[in-house]
């Protein structure tokens, strides 16, 4: 009894090992231990790890030969830039100041001149002025205004162009002592043009009178750049040097074109 009952273990198992056999070969799977799913902790353990930064030392570490010689070769660059950008500014700097010398020596200079007359009782003549352009260039579109005041040692001039103002335009005035343009100055009373009285005359020239001729001129060149003369003088009968004239002196002045 227990030999036939062996037997028949024996042949369930051999069956079991032939079933098994044929499974294989017609390409059957056999279940294998599940692995454990990776827990969500898990996951972001390793996400941080990937995502560290390497820190500067680290990095140098592992830099190579390479990343070093590219590195040097990116700096060097770098410095010839600023070195470059240093030379180009300062041959711009000198560029600007030869284009500002070579306008300024090419521009127009437009001259003032006052020739006073000797005064006479019951006349307006005081004197004449004149235009001249010293530059190298025309002149254009000239406005001249010109004043002149009577006053006392003790009077400062205005210098502001009030009062009795006489206007000069003209067009054009080419470079040359041969091309200046003149106008007659005349004494004015109270904004007309008057003549002096023989009182008035007696105190000019025993200096209690002086005479201030003021004028300014506004002119273009081709280009079309504004530019400006200022002119004073002042005349006394006995030829004092008057307190109040610093004024008149210090109103001379061009443009610095």
């Amino acid at each position: 009894m227990s030999k036939g009952k062996y037997k028949r273990q024996r042949q369930r198992t051999q069956q079991r090992a032939k079933q098994q056999a044929r499974q294989v070969r017609l390409g059957v799977a056999i279940p294998l231990m599940e692995r454990p799913e990776p827990t969500e902790q898990s996951q972001s353990q390793r996400k941080d790890e990937r995502e560290k930064p390497m820190g500067l030392r680290e990095a140098a570490r592992r830099s190579t030969v390479t990343d070093w010689l590219l590195a040097g070769f990116t700096f060097v660059l770098a410095v010839v830039a600023i070195y470059q950008f240093v030379v180009m500014s300062g041959q711009l700097a000198v560029m600007r100041d030869q284009v500002k010398v070579q306008r300024r020596d090419q521009r127009p200079w437009i001259k003032v001149q006052f020739k006073n007359h000797p005064l006479k009782p019951y006349s307006n003549d005081i004197g004449e002025v004149s235009f001249t352009n010293i530059g190298k260039t025309p002149a254009l579109r000239i406005e001249v205004q010109h004043v002149n005041e009577f006053l006392s040692p003790d009077q400062s001039p205005t210098l502001d162009l009030t009062g009795l103002i006489s206007h000069v335009s003209t067009g054009t005035l080419f470079p040359g002592s041969g091309d200046e343009h003149k106008d007659t100055v005349q004494h004015s009373i109270g904004g007309k043009v008057g003549d002096f009285l023989p009182e008035e005359i007696d105190d000019y020239n025993s200096g209690k009178k002086y005479i201030v001729f003021y004028a300014r001129v506004t002119y273009t060149d081709s280009t079309g750049a504004d530019y400006w003369t200022q002119y004073c003088e002042f005349q006394s009968g006995i030829g004092g040097v008057m307190t109040p004239t610093k004024k008149c002196t210090d109103y001379n002045s061009t443009d610095q074109q």
